[in-house]
């Protein structure tokens, strides 16, 4: 009873605030369709790599052998059950997508594809017949590969098992620390959805719980921003310019939310939008309308827009032939001992990429396996995005000393 009246109180208390909410005016923004990833069919639930270089996304169409047709319809045609796609930015330019294979699709339909900020882990929805397992999931790359599927949490399976109510769901996001997972679920798709709150704490995922911004109405497609502590998602309760809008908000370690605001036009009109992302810059966004992908540049924008500033430390562990390595790291604010980042060099380009909250300081690269410092260094406040890139030469076998620097 006592979760009931909590919930309860959420609600109503959402409901009367949800007018209160200012709305963004943007001075030259336009928003452009990107053709070459949309198709005939209903592409939505995006997730960028934070480089902006790899956009993973959902699609109905039905180009694989595997695809079972009439799956559902939407706005009145007849769909495919749905896979993940991903396409790759090459000199500035989205290149045609491409299906991932079926280690991750299936003829059941998998969605809200989340990739991790080194591009090594694949999380995403399947309702595949595996039921001790669904409907969030977890690949590994290897190589070129993704590895055999494997349950993301205990605690999240338990939800969707035990809440029998909570079997449509249209959005999932996971922040870049892998600590957050928000999910917009309900008893009907074409119904009013919430988000659901779970926390990683000890390397556990905690039951998921009702979010404080929920309204009561519909509530979806939900985005982790820059390093964690920003959202956006879209929402019919806090008024607007009709249908769904899309809002940003801050959020706290715990899922709590505070500052939300109506990005206002382009990005929203009389239509559904949802689904929006951005790159870790700010520069680059992308979201959906009408089932289809839309792409805005940023700089000319109010600057509220933008998550709080963000970090990316990247670059390439390599050998003293300059061969790639593949290495676990950590990344660690040595001033509290703190790890604030992982990441998996990739095995065959020797990439790796870690996402943190700007945070002034003395920091470190260390090798996990061999627990070895690989790198030290300091990053100073700016404010703003920064990009700080660090080529590290790993040391060769039977060579004395330390490798040397990249």
């Amino acid at each position: 009873m006592k979760n009931l009246t909590t919930i309860f109180f959420i609600l109503i208390f959402s409901v009367v605030n949800a007018q209160n909410v200012p709305i963004l005016k943007h001075k030259n923004v336009k928003v452009t369709k990107l053709n070459i990833l949309n198709s005939t069919y209903r592409e939505t639930n995006l997730s960028i790599s934070p480089d902006g270089k790899y956009l993973y996304f959902f699609s109905s169409r039905g180009e694989q052998t595997w695809s079972s047709e009439n799956y559902n319809t939407y706005k009145g045609k007849s769909q495919y059950d749905g896979d993940i796609w991903c396409s790759e930015k090459r000199n500035g330019k989205w290149q045609k997508p491409k299906c991932l294979d079926k280690i991750i699709n299936t003829s059941i339909g998998e969605d809200e594809p989340n990739i991790s900020p080194d591009g090594q882990s694949l999380i995403f929805q399947s309702w595949r017949y595996d039921y001790e397992n669904r409907p969030y999931y977890i690949s590994k790359k290897i190589g070129n590969k993704w590895s055999e599927p494997k349950r993301f949490g205990k605690n999240i399976t338990l939800f969707f098992k035990s809440e029998t109510w909570a079997f449509a769901t249209d959005g999932m996001s996971v922040s870049p620390d892998g600590k957050k997972f928000i999910v917009a679920c309900g008893s009907d798709y074409g119904g009013n959805l919430n988000f659901y709150f779970s926390k990683k704490t000890n390397n556990k995922w905690s039951y998921p719980r009702p979010m404080a911004i929920n309204t009561g109405k519909d509530e979806r497609s939900i985005f982790i921003a820059g390093a964690g502590q920003t959202i956006f998602f879209a929402s019919d309760g806090y008024g607007g310019y009709g249908g769904l809008d899309i809002f940003k908000a801050n959020i706290d370690d715990d899922g709590n939310c505070s500052n939300i605001i109506n990005i206002g036009k382009p990005f929203n009109t009389e239509k559904d939008d949802l689904g929006f992302i951005i790159t870790a810059s700010g520069t680059e966004a992308y979201f959906i309308r009408d089932g289809d992908i839309y792409y805005a540049n940023l700089l000319d924008i109010d600057n509220r827009l933008t998550p709080k500033p963000t970090i990316i430390v990247s670059g390439k562990l390599y050998d003293c032939e300059k061969k790639p390595v593949e290495a676990n790291l950590e990344l660690i604010n040595m001033d509290k001992n703190k790890v604030v980042g992982t990441s998996k060099s990739d095995a065959k380009t020797g990439e790796y990429s870690i996402v943190l909250p700007e945070e002034e300081g003395n920091y470190k690269i260390v090798d996990t396996k061999k627990k070895k410092t690989l790198k030290k260094f300091k990053i100073i406040k700016k404010n703003s995005f920064q990009k700080i890139e660090i080529n590290i030469e790993i040391e060769c076998p039977n060579s004395a000393g330390a490798g040397r620097k990249g």
